[in-house]
C-alpha cells in the first residue's frame, strides 16, 4: 500500500492518463462477445433485481429534489442512437460511491444546485456492445484491454443543474465531441467555465475524480488501487443478450486487485 504522498502522486498520474476509469482483467477473465437484443424488455421483477444488486454491493440512486436521473443508455439519446438498458432500470452505484455522492448532493443543495445523472453502473454486456458499436470514437474502453469502472458501479456520468433540476451550460452534451469534452482546458464561455469548476470542485472534495478527457465522468478514488469486480446483467437476473449470444458472466469477473 503506497504512503499518502505517493498515493496522491499516483492519483494525479492516473487521472491525467485516463486510466482512472479502468482496471485490467487477466486474459482468461475477458468474457466472450455477446449479441445484445435490439429491443430491450423492461425489468419484470424490480424488487428481485434490487435484491440481487444489493448482494453485489450496488445500491439504488433514488431521484430527489436535488437529484435527477436520466440514464441515456435506456433510450436513443446517446452516441449509438439506440437503447441498451431496460427502460425501467434503476440507477445503481456501488454503496461506497453512493455515500460519496450523497455528500456531494448535500453541499450542492446548500448552494441551490443539484445533479443530473446520465450513467452509473453499466452491465458488462453493454460495455462490450458499446465498444463494438462505436469503434474509433475513443469514448469506450475495449474490454479485452481493461474494463470500464462503470461495470463495477464505481464511476458515474453527471452534470450540474439548478435548483429546479435544469441542466446548466457545459462545454458539450453527454458523449459529445471529445474535442470539446476535455476538462484540461477551460471553455472560452465564462458561464460554462464557472459551471464546470463548481461541478469538479464539489466532486473532487468527496473523492470523485474527474476524467480529464470527459468532463462528465467521475471515478471513485478508492477503486483506483483496489478495483471491485465487474457486475454483469446476468448476475442481476437480466437477460440482455440474444439466445444465441453467450452471457458475459460465462467467465468469472476479475477479482479485486491493486492498480488501474
Amino acid at each position: 500500500m503506497p504512503n499518502q504522498p505517493a498515493k496522491l502522486i499516483m492519483l494525479c498520474v492516473l487521472a491525467a492518463t485516463g486510466t482512472a476509469c479502468q482496471h485490467r482483467p487477466k486474459a482468461e477473465d475477458s468474457p466472450a462477445k455477446t449479441g445484445l437484443m435490439l429491443s430491450v424488455p423492461a425489468v419484470a421483477d424490480l424488487p428481485e433485481l434490487i435484491a440481487r444488486a444489493k448482494a453485489q454491493g450496488l445500491e439504488v440512486l433514488q431521484p430527489t429534489a436535488g437529484l435527477r436521473v436520466d440514464l441515456r443508455y435506456a433510450g436513443p439519446r446517446n452516441r449509438s442512437g439506440r437503447a441498451f438498458y431496460p427502460p425501467n432500470l434503476p440507477c445503481l452505484l456501488h454503496q461506497g460511491t453512493k455515500a460519496r455522492l450523497d455528500r456531494v448532493l448535500i453541499k450542492l443543495k446548500a448552494q441551490g444546485l443539484g445533479l443530473l445523472i446520465w450513467d452509473a453502473w453499466r452491465p458488462s454486456e453493454v460495455q462490450e456492445t458499446l465498444y463494438a458499436a462505436t469503434a474509433g470514437s475513443g469514448l469506450f474502453l475495449n474490454p479485452k484491454r481493461g474494463w470500464s469502472r462503470h461495470c463495477a458501479g464505481v464511476s458515474l456520468d453527471a452534470t450540474l443543474t439548478d435548483a429546479q433540476g435544469r441542466p446548466l451550460p457545459m462545454p458539450c452534451d453527454f458523449d459529445g465531441d471529445l474535442a470539446l469534452a476535455s476538462s484540461l482546458h477551460p471553455p472560452a464561455d465564462p458561464q460554462q467555465a464557472q459551471n464546470l469548476w463548481v461541478l469538479h470542485q464539489a466532486m473532487r472534495a468527496e473523492g470523485l475524480i474527474p476524467l480529464p478527457g470527459e468532463w462528465w465522468h467521475f471515478d471513485d478514488a478508492d477503486y483506483l488501487y483496489t478495483p471491485t469486480p465487474i457486475v454483469s446483467a446476468e448476475q442481476l437476473g437480466l437477460r440482455l443478450t440474444t439466445p444465441s449470444g453467450p452471457a458475459a458472466s460465462a467467465a468469472a469477473p476479475p477479482a479485486p486487485a491493486p492498480g488501474g
